[in-house]
């Protein structure tokens, strides 16, 4: 089973794919993927909190909700990206909230405490064998 991934639409703006790896050490690895942009309009202010609050088609355990940021300049590549593990998900009146990071000047930057999820590095979380219980 080669590495890879496959898409499922889902009728909305957010894609459900599921991600597979093999490991160094022969095994594989596979997690449900959702993204969910976060497009800034012009009129967007700053905050100490920002990611997504809202719907998830669904839920697993082993699942990975990859959240690109973008700038208010309208710049077509995100600036950073989001690689958040179901355990840091919670429940919201809107459906479930995640806020890994901030907005200041125009533009999105990791929290602190959230920074691992991030770009390189949260790409590099995917292949623990425990994502799945990996916190803040």
């Amino acid at each position: 089973m080669p590495g890879g991934m496959s898409t499922f639409l889902t009728g909305t703006k957010a894609s459900i794919f599921i991600a597979s790896k093999e490991t160094d050490a022969g095994h594989y690895l596979i997690r449900p993927v959702q993204v969910k942009g976060k497009y800034p309009t012009k009129g967007k202010g700053d905050k100490t909190v920002y990611g997504y609050v809202g719907r998830l088609s669904t839920l697993h355990v082993e699942m990975v909700l990859a959240i690109p940021f973008f700038a208010r300049d309208g710049t077509e590549v995100p600036t950073c990206v989001a690689y958040l593990p179901r355990a840091i998900i919670r429940k919201h009146s809107r459906g479930f909230r995640c806020q890994p990071a901030s907005f200041r000047d125009g533009s999105p930057a990791p929290r602190r405490d959230y920074a691992k999820f991030f770009d390189n590095s949260g790409l590099a979380l995917l292949e623990s064998p425990s994502w799945k219980d990996i916190g803040i």
